[in-house]
Order: C-alpha cells, then sequence, then structure tokens
C-alpha cells in the first residue's frame, strides 16, 4: 500500500468504510436503511467542527444512482441555488430526483431557507444541510419538521485511534511511539479533522519515525473549538452555571477554562456570573455580588493573564455559596400579578392623597413599621417572597414572618407588639 496516496488511503469510499458512526450506518441504522431501500431523506446534519458532517453527506448521497449538486451558504447565493433547479424542473425527464447538499445551511437567511419547502414537501429534491449551529435555534421550524436530524458528536479516543492505526498499517514504513500517538489524539480534541491534517503534514514532509520530542518540535497547534459567536458561547456559559448551581467547585472551574481558553470575553463571564449571584444565590448569600464586582474590579486591574485568577476566585466562591431561587421565584410572580393589575392605584396614603385613612409613619412607631396594606384595595395582599432554609435567608425568614405578624395585627385591628426572637 505505499504506492498509495494519502488522500486514497484515508479517504472513505463508502458509508461502510466511516469510523464512529456505527448507529447510522449498520444495517439497521438510519442511513444504511435509506440507502439499502432506494430512499433518500431530507437531512440535516449538525456537530461541531471536524464531526464529518460533509463526508457522511457526501457518501449517503453517492449510495443513490442521482445527480448530487454542491452548494455553501458561506459563498453561494440563493439565485444560483434557485438557477440550478430551474434547470431541473426545465428538463425534469432526464434526471432521477436529485440531491441539493447546503454546508453551512445555517447561513440562509429565513427566506432563502424557506425557499426549499415546497421541493422538499414534493421531494422533487432532496435537501443535505450541514450546519455546526443547533437546529432548533438556526433552521425554521417549517423546515426542520420536514427533515430528520443527524446529530454527530466529537470523535472518541478510541475512534482517533482507528484513524492513526489506519494510517500506519497503510504506510508501513512510518513508525510512532505511545507518547506521540497520544499526543497526536489529544492536540486533535475530537476532531477527526484536524487529526488528518496532522497526519497529511506527517506524511508529504516523509517524518517516519515520530517522537513526542519531534511532534513537539513541529508545534501542531491544539485548535480550539470554542466560537465566540456560535452555539458553544451560549453551551459553555449554560455549563458553568449548572455547575455553579449544583454547587460544582471543581466542574465549574473546568467550563471558566475552556471559555478562558477559546478567548472568551471576560466582560461576558462577568456578567454571566453577576446574574448567577442574583438569580441562583440571591440572598442567602448577600455577598456573593459584592465578591463578583471586586473580582471584576481586580482584573480590570491586574489585566488578562493575571486576571484569570480573580474569574476562578469568584466562581469558586458562588459555587460554594448557599443556594436560593426566591428572588428570582418573588419576581416573576410580582410581574404576573403586576401585568393584570397595573389599571389599579395605589392607596391614596401612598400617594400622599386625602383619603379615609392616614399614612403611618413607619419610623414613628416602636415597632419600626406600620401594618398598613400597601397593595391597592382592589388587590388582595399576595406572599411573593419565601426564603429558602438556607444561609443568610434562614434570618431573612424569621424578620419576614415578624413584619407579616405585625400587618396580621394591623388588619385585625389590634396594636402592633415586639415579637421575642
Amino acid at each position: 500500500m505505499q504506492d498509495e496516496t494519502f488522500e486514497q488511503a484515508m479517504t472513505p469510499q463508502k458509508l461502510g468504510e466511516l469510523i464512529g458512526r456505527n448507529h447510522l450506518i449498520n444495517d439497521n441504522g438510519l442511513l444504511a436503511l435509506s440507502s439499502s431501500k432506494n430512499y433518500p431523506l431530507s437531512i440535516v446534519f449538525h456537530g461541531p467542527p471536524g464531526s464529518g458532517k460533509t463526508t457522511l453527506a457526501m457518501l449517503y448521497a453517492a449510495s443513490f444512482k442521482t445527480n448530487l449538486h454542491l452548494f455553501s451558504a458561506a459563498k453561494d447565493t440563493l439565485s444560483e441555488i434557485k438557477a440550478q433547479i430551474k434547470k431541473i424542473e426545465d428538463y425534469p425527464l432526464l434526471q432521477s430526483t436529485p440531491i441539493f447538499f447546503v454546508d453551512e445551511f445555517h447561513r440562509l437567511s429565513k427566506v432563502g431557507q424557506d425557499f426549499f419547502l415546497s421541493f422538499i414537501e414534493k421531494r422533487s429534491i432532496i435537501l443535505l444541510a450541514a450546519t455546526t449551529e443547533n437546529p432548533s435555534f438556526v433552521v425554521n421550524p417549517a423546515i426542520l419538521s420536514r427533515m430528520q436530524t443527524v446529530h454527530l458528536p466529537t470523535f472518541s479516543q478510541d475512534e482517533l485511534q482507528i484513524v492513526i492505526d489506519r494510517f500506519l498499517s497503510k504506510f508501513t514504513s512510518f513508525h510512532f511511539d505511545a507518547q506521540s500517538i497520544e499526543r497526536l489524539k489529544e492536540q486533535s480534541k475530537g476532531d477527526i479533522r484536524q487529526l488528518l491534517w496532522q497526519l497529511q503534514t506527517l506524511y508529504h514532509l516523509k517524518i517516519e519515525n515520530l517522537t513526542a520530542k519531534n511532534l513537539a518540535e513541529l508545534n501542531f497547534e491544539a485548535k480550539s473549538h470554542y466560537d465566540k459567536q456560535g452555539p458553544h458561547h451560549f453551551q459553555h456559559l449554560s455549563a458553568l452555571q449548572k455547575s455553579i448551581r449544583t454547587s460544582d467547585p471543581d466542574a465549574s472551574l473546568y467550563y471558566l477554562a475552556r471559555m478562558v481558553e477559546g478567548g472568551e470575553d471576560p466582560k461576558v463571564v462577568f456578567r454571566r456570573l453577576t446574574r448567577i449571584c442574583i438569580e441562583d444565590i440571591g440572598l442567602a448569600e448577600p455577598q456573593a455580588l459584592d465578591v463578583v464586582l471586586r473580582s471584576s474590579e481586580a482584573f480590570e486591574k491586574l489585566g488578562a493573564a493575571e486576571g484569570e485568577l480573580s474569574m476562578a476566585y469568584a466562581v469558586i466562591f458562588l459555587a460554594l455559596c448557599p443556594k436560593s431561587n426566591a428572588t428570582l421565584t418573588a419576581w416573576d410572580k410580582a410581574k404576573k400579578l403586576a401585568s393584570t393589575t397595573s389599571h389599579f392605584s395605589a392607596p391614596d396614603f401612598l400617594l400622599n392623597h386625602k383619603g379615609s385613612n392616614k399614612y403611618i409613619y413607619d419610623h414613628a412607631t416602636p415597632e419600626g413599621c406600620s401594618g398598613q396594606n400597601a397593595f391597592p384595595q382592589e388587590v388582595t395582599p399576595t406572599r411573593f417572597y419565601t426564603p429558602k432554609p438556607r444561609g443568610f435567608e434562614r434570618s431573612l425568614a424569621q424578620r419576614l414572618e415578624y413584619f407579616s405578624k405585625i400587618r396580621s395585627d394591623y388588619k385585625d385591628k389590634k396594636k402592633p407588639s415586639m415579637l421575642k426572637g
């Protein structure tokens, strides 16, 4: 096989030669069944860069005896796609149902995506679309409901090992030590295209005896899949917040490190940490907000390299704080009631209007609370805020009951009395 070129040896020629997609290409897999029954499906292939979306789509299309038309939404216009479809419609008897592959489908506008709708419904064309972004967010629901969605995860270390083993079996003059093999897989980060690029470089440079030392000297950069504008941005922020919410400082630091490595804007991170203080910690630990704001100030003073530690400092503190969503829940309830009762006026005594009730100055009462009902007369006083029995909110629960008792006494025309404890 030594005379075989790298491209010939390492490029799959049929579905069965693909690595790591057995659930799709085995005898009972969706793509294998579709191909064996000669019934092509319109499919959205979704996965990160290097997950094999294009290769899988090409091999799937090639399993049918029909014409394949390739487009990329990043460089081809909708007019070009329309022109190709018109040619097909003008000579319908000369060809079977064609397959259109559109890479980076998420870049098409809503109008562009909707253009395919009637053709998919009539099966006058088969659409294969590839995207790195979550189809639920970037593909129109009408299109998505008429297509299969195939999610392709990154490749595992074992699957990347199969690629390396295939290379070494095809090109027997090449020898890699164990450390260099592990490093090749690490640098690929589950991206089979990255691994193939490294192997292709080694092949063409004729570096046949690879060690960890000379691999390091080649300085193959381990590329990050993190996209500050794409799905990874939101997924990592969500993973960070949920790791803090579940009080796991180690997982929280891990996702923070991935974002920092990917070049995430520190302002975005601190903005999310501020939200976490209010949404997930609330008044169970009032210091949390101060810690995040001071950590943000420290980052600005230290700069990016040293300031990263201030982010880690804040993340660890938040992860180990007692948690409460009582503030969030109370605010949602208050907004809901306000949306249906905003036409009612506040009580006259709060508006300095002359009325039957005179305003009682709270500071003039022994308890510092008059107990007057501050809700509009037409609105039933409602408990929005219910503290959790954790952290500082345990103390707030006692205060809340104290003031609630004063209001109850006032309502019953009883003199407010100081409660013990």
